[in-house]
C-alpha cells in the first residue's frame, strides 16, 4: 500500500478532530482484526504493526484496508465495530 497517498490530514480547524480522518481493518496472521480511526494513517498503522509484532509473539500483519478521507471518523468507526460484532456473534 503506498502510504504516501494517505498524508495527514490538517484538522487544525476540524472541531477537535471530530470531522476529518481515515477509518482503517487490519487483520493479523494470528486471526484478529483491529478497526480504528486516525488522522495520520502512516504514523498510526506504523504504529501498530510495530506494538503487535514487538508485543504479541511477533504477530505480523496479513491484510489491511484504509479509506479515503472520510466525515465523522468515530461514527464510521462505531458501524464497523457493530459489522464485527454481528459477524462474530452465533447464530
Amino acid at each position: 500500500m503506498n502510504f504516501f497517498l494517505h498524508r495527514p490530514l490538517n484538522t487544525w480547524d476540524d472541531e477537535g478532530y471530530e470531522i476529518r480522518g481515515y477509518v482503517y481493518i487490519i487483520e493479523f496472521d494470528s486471526g484478529w482484526v483491529k478497526a480504528g480511526k486516525t488522522e495520520n494513517p502512516q504514523q498510526r498503522l506504523h504504529t501498530l504493526a510495530a506494538h503487535f509484532y514487538r508485543n504479541h509473539d511477533g504477530v505480523k500483519i496479513n491484510r489491511m484496508w484504509l479509506s479515503i478521507p472520510v466525515i465523522n471518523p468515530l461514527k464510521t468507526e462505531r458501524l464497523v465495530h457493530e459489522c464485527q460484532r454481528s459477524c462474530n456473534s452465533p447464530g
